[in-house]
């Protein structure tokens, strides 16, 4: 099979079990208000064929409907040990810079939020800002922006001919 045929994916969702308890109404308009201020996130509506049900389960919508968490109330839920984590990027570096204020304001009202410093990394040709934050979830979303020097991003984002 030629490398041509070979399809490339995309991530487009990440699912989580949660205690039920900590996915009550309360708990999943805390989580929205949050992620929805901080990344713009909404509440997946719900499809009025009940043809895509997705019972007591969660959904946030990020960019579209293809990218979302899904958030899963369960008896015998997921466990995290710290660092486990999904990553999402941010179109600019101002856009990353806006999500780490806005989590960080958050922070300073709500001891649940917790916001890691900010990081910048010189990599020459390849510049990455990023800061980790986790509410109410059992990972940590790390936000990231990539600023690639022209002269390498085909490279960097495999687009080479």
């Amino acid at each position: 099979m030629s490398d041509d045929l070979v399809p490339k994916v995309r991530f487009n969702h990440v699912a989580l079990s949660m205690p039920r308890a900590s996915l009550d109404d309360l708990a999943r308009a805390e989580i929205a208000d949050f992620y929805g201020h901080v990344f713009g996130m909404s509440e997946m509506p719900k499809d009025p064929s009940g043809q895509m049900d997705v019972g007591d389960a969660f959904v946030l919508r990020a960019a579209d409907f293809e990218q979302f968490l899904y958030l899963i109330p369960a008896d015998d839920p997921m466990s995290c040990g710290g660092d486990e984590h999904a990553g999402v990027s941010a179109p600019t570096k101002e856009m990353l810079l806006e999500m780490y204020r806005r989590a960080r304001e958050r922070a300073e009202t709500d001891h649940r939020v917790d916001v890691e410093e900010l990081e910048e990394i010189d990599f020459g040709p390849v510049r990455l800002s990023s800061f980790y934050v986790r509410f109410l979830l059992p990972l940590k979303l790390e936000v990231q922006h990539y600023a690639v020097d022209p002269e390498v991003a085909d490279f960097f984002y495999d687009r080479a001919t």
